[in-house]
């Protein structure tokens, strides 16, 4: 980890008096690697992923398991679709730090 990297990382631990915070991340993936929330979750942050995809829901299921700090959201995101931005940020976003 890089020196900047380190300092990001004790400030995301140290968010909120070392309680953390909230994120929501829209087109989650399971891969680690491939997403920088993991490491806000790695953190203590809770929050919410959202995934229209089933395999790759079930995916990030699998990665998270039973974690009562995430909550998992099975939604196409769209302006035309079942669920738009507007909608998902006024039923989940107050939530959201």
């Amino acid at each position: 980890m890089t020196e900047p990297q380190s300092i990001i990382y004790q400030n995301l631990v140290n968010y909120n008096n070392g309680r953390g915070g909230r994120f929501m991340d829209i087109g989650a993936r399971a891969n680690p690697e491939e997403t920088k929330i993991r490491k806000l979750y790695e953190c203590g942050w809770t929050g919410v992923l959202v995934q229209g995809d089933s395999e790759i829901m079930a995916g990030i299921r699998a990665v998270y398991g039973n974690e009562n700090r995430v909550q998992f959201l099975q939604y196409d995101i769209s302006e035309d679709g079942n669920m738009n931005m507007s909608k998902l940020l006024s039923q989940y976003g107050n939530d959201i730090d």
